[in-house]
């Protein structure tokens, strides 16, 4: 079929279906709608079986103030191949650093909560903005950002390509949550570590105790001086008390001598401790 009969049908085509036609376009920096613009006219044309040849000239009616501005000074004609209308129109519309901050968003976004057909969608939208991005980058970035549960499950199966890896992701997010999005994981406490050597630990505290007894009896004392033979001899005759000097009891018995417990181990005030029996003997002779 000549070019010519191509376009009789098409405008047969164009008042027998009336397919929707693309808006048109005023002229807006923005890197998403100058795309969404030549790719909607490109399905459009495609659908009317326009032949390639009058693309162009067919769409620079749609062109609007700075748009149409644009055309006009382009240095482009009618009769341009539509390829290179195409690169020219995205260069002049396009933010010159769109691609990076595509990429940005790309790498932050998660899939967090949302579905997998939601989060797929929105990376897709970045991805469109990144034409120069290799495939196998595409595919890591994708894995990356899905929910833990269904990202490990879709990894383990090992996709090779992105289509792969989203069919994978969405089998496996409908059976793991067959009632929706992930929920979010409640915060719990974490328990108390336990030490490592328990008996380490124990035998510091008593360590600690033991030095406080022996400061408590250092301050406790009745000013009494040291206890030499001569007085042990005459406190025995008596039948003394070694510890406070007073007849009437042993050291054993004495008011003064308090008993105190750690760990299961006696300790005597006043006694040396064992620390590897845990005993306390006393100094009574």
């Amino acid at each position: 079929m000549s070019a010519e009969a191509e376009n009789d049908l098409a405008r047969t085509l164009a008042v027998v279906l009336k397919p929707q036609k693309p808006e048109p376009y005023s002229g807006t920096i923005d890197a998403e709608a100058a795309l969404n613009f030549v790719d909607s006219f490109e399905e459009y044309y495609t659908i009317l079986k326009l032949h390639v040849d009058c693309w162009v000239a067919y769409v620079v009616l749609s062109l609007t103030l700075d748009a149409r501005s644009w055309w006009r000074t382009s240095g482009l004609d009618l009769k341009t191949p539509w390829s290179e209308f195409r690169t020219a129109f995205l260069a002049r519309f396009t933010p010159p650093d769109s691609a990076n901050k595509a990429r940005g968003k790309l790498r932050n976004l998660k899939q967090g909560r949302q579905s997998v057909a939601a989060y797929t969608t929105e990376f897709r939208r970045y991805l469109r903005l990144i034409p120069t991005m290799h495939k196998d980058d595409a595919l890591y970035e994708y894995l990356r950002g899905l929910e833990d549960g269904t990202g490990l499950q879709v990894r383990l199966r090992q996709p090779d390509s992105l289509d792969a890896a989203i069919t994978e992701a969405t089998i496996v997010h409908a059976i793991l949550l067959p009632d929706g999005v992930p929920q979010a994981v409640p915060q719990t406490t974490a328990a108390p570590r336990t030490p490592s050597d328990p008996t380490a630990m124990e035998i510091d505290n008593l360590r600690l105790e033991i030095n406080a007894l022996r400061r408590q009896i250092r301050n406790n004392s009745h000013g009494l001086p040291p206890l030499d033979s001569a007085e042990r001899a005459r406190l025995r005759q008596r039948g003394a008390c070694y510890k406070c000097r007073r007849d009437g009891h042993m050291y054993r018995d004495c008011p003064d001598q308090q008993g105190r417990a750690f760990n299961n181990m006696s300790v005597l005030v006043g006694s040396r401790p064992n620390l590897a029996s845990g005993n306390a003997p006393s100094d009574q002779a």
